[in-house]
């Protein structure tokens, strides 16, 4: 059974970030990160520990749904890794959704940390 947008309800498809295989919307194009997806488009698990600083903050309600599993899922403000960055996360499962270009915001953010002495 195809996964659904929580944002348009459009069917999203598998495509390829790196060596990881995502489900993105065509229409919206945002996009759906299982558990343990966002570690695997990151070489440096430091870096991942380094920006994460422990567990996501300042969880709030969201208007969406877990793609998945169906849970109302947590928007995120204040950033998963930057206060620019808001994410919505699913509390069940622990999957992410990314709105269009907060997949290029936080590989930035990601790149930025490597780059910043400790």
């Amino acid at each position: 059974m195809a996964l659904t947008c929580p944002r348009c309800s459009q069917n999203l498809q598998a495509r390829k970030e790196g060596t990881v295989e995502v489900d993105a919307c065509p229409d919206c194009r945002g996009v759906w990160l299982d558990f343990g997806e966002i570690e695997q488009l990151v070489e440096d698990k430091d870096v991942l520990v380094k920006v994460f600083q422990g567990d996501l903050v300042n969880p709030a309600p969201s208007t969406c749904s877990c793609p998945k599993c169906g849970v109302a899922l947590k928007l995120l403000k204040g950033g998963l890794v930057s206060p620019v960055l808001i994410v919505d996360k699913c509390p069940k499962c622990l999957g992410l959704w990314l709105d269009d270009g907060e997949l290029r915001l936080l590989k930035k953010i990601l790149t930025t940390a490597t780059t910043s002495p400790s």
